[in-house]
């Protein structure tokens, strides 16, 4: 089994893939997400050119895609704003997690 994972999807959310890499990583296994708000969050919550300007919608997404992971015993241990922007601007975040069977639990988002 995996030791380490790493997911940047385009297009579809990274709650899609999360059941499946849960499978397959071992425990205590890293995992590093690249949470794309635009692809995170509904349609109407896109501004001009998809970009989510939101600060509010940024957070859900994480949120999103954090709450997804934990209920797959998947541990969220830190999110940090990316330092490189999408394409087209939009803010992104790197999550850090570890595989912890029968564990699970929510530390530490940073929005800067």
């Amino acid at each position: 089994s995996p030791e380490i994972a790493v997911m940047d999807v385009s297009f579809i959310s990274a709650t899609y893939i999360i059941p499946s890499l849960s499978e397959v990583l071992s425990d205590g296994a890293e995992f590093i997400c690249l949470i794309k708000p635009q692809f995170e969050v509904g349609r109407e919550k896109l501004g001009k050119g998809g970009i989510v300007k939101d600060e509010k919608y940024r957070r859900e997404a994480c949120d999103k895609v954090i709450g997804c992971a934990q209920s797959f015993g998947i541990k969220h241990i830190r999110t940090v704003k990316s330092p490189i922007q999408g394409g087209d601007g939009n803010v992104e975040f790197l999550s850090y997690f570890r595989r912890c069977v029968n564990e699970k639990g929510y530390n530490n988002t940073e929005f800067q």
